[in-house]
């Protein structure tokens, strides 16, 4: 037996659809940086959806950023 995770914690957690997935992300980033502007957050957001595998266009990043951020 190992010490590391191989496998979701969650069943189901690996059914996700892409946008629940975003959403996720998006909330960890709004948790970790309540008071970050449009763009620490669409910034953060690139780093932690390529660090979850996760494709999403810039455009699509921005407008979650500024809508995040209270901007729309």
């Amino acid at each position: 037996m190992t010490d590391q995770q191989n496998e979701p914690i969650m069943a189901g957690a690996d059914d996700a659809a892409l946008t629940e997935k975003v959403e996720g992300v998006l909330a960890q980033v709004k948790a970790d940086s309540p008071d970050a502007s449009s763009a620490e957050i669409a910034e953060l957001l690139r780093e932690r959806l390529d660090q979850a595998g996760l494709e999403v266009d810039d455009d699509e990043i921005g407008r979650l950023a500024a809508w995040e951020a209270g901007e729309s």
